[in-house]
């Protein structure tokens, strides 16, 4: 009796040890089609960590996950894993963690426990942080901000600070002069919009004169041609 009673308790563990995780297997087509399209959402951005120049010229992003919900946790290209936190989301943004400058990162987005396909891989994304250009804190970049040299993520090379500061006086001299062949023209157009009622009484009376002007020449030369 004590046979058979263990030999069935032997045979009821070994079948709940087989049979398949009914959690894992209840991960539909539909519900991964489903998570597929909210990771989509799933963004990554980056921040300048601290703008202050280094001695090195080296510079920190922070990383920003963005939309990130619940139902997914994050690991990246570093090993680090991100899950869920209401109070580390701010506005469905969650900051991960600092990089150096033009680094390349990649983040695998995996269903959480939240849903009925955990840990399985969603679907995988990638940022590259750009270099900051720490010409954009000098003071000849105040109010050229535009100038591709002062712009915080300058892609180029700027081989000196001589080259710098000469690229810099050319641009100012060029859009210097731009600035005043269009303010004669602003000027004009103003002018002629605030004395509209002289100008067009300026232009008829010399209009009138040129008519006049003209009709005299050929009534002069009719009278010249009759008296040959």
């Amino acid at each position: 009796m004590i046979k058979k009673i263990l030999f069935t308790l032997s045979f009821i563990f070994i079948l709940l040890l087989t049979v398949p995780n009914v959690k894992a297997a209840t991960c539909t087509t539909k519900e991964l089609n489903n998570l597929k399209q909210l990771a989509t959402n799933i963004n990554f951005s980056y921040e300048l960590y601290d703008d202050t120049i280094t001695e090195d010229h080296q510079y920190y992003f922070n990383v920003l996950a963005i939309n990130f919900i619940k139902e997914f946790y994050i690991s990246d290209s570093f090993g680090f894993e991100y899950r869920y936190d209401e109070s580390l989301n701010i506005n469905g943004i969650r900051t991960l963690r600092a990089a150096l400058e033009n680094t390349r990162i990649k983040f695998d987005i995996y269903a959480s426990g939240n849903t009925n396909c955990a840990d399985t891989k969603i679907l995988s994304k990638e940022i590259t942080l750009p270099y900051f250009n720490d010409y954009s804190l000098r003071e000849e970049c105040v109010g050229i901000e535009d100038f591709p040299l002062c712009q915080r993520y300058y892609s180029g090379y700027i081989e000196s600070e001589e080259y710098f500061l000469k690229q810099v006086a050319k641009y100012k001299n060029d859009n210097t002069n731009i600035k005043n062949d269009n303010n004669i023209w602003d000027y004009i157009v103003e002018f002629v919009s605030n004395n509209l009622v002289l100008v067009v009484s300026i232009s008829g009376v010399l209009l009138l004169i040129i008519i006049i002007l003209v009709i005299r020449y050929f009534v002069n030369r009719k009278k010249i041609k009759i008296k040959i």
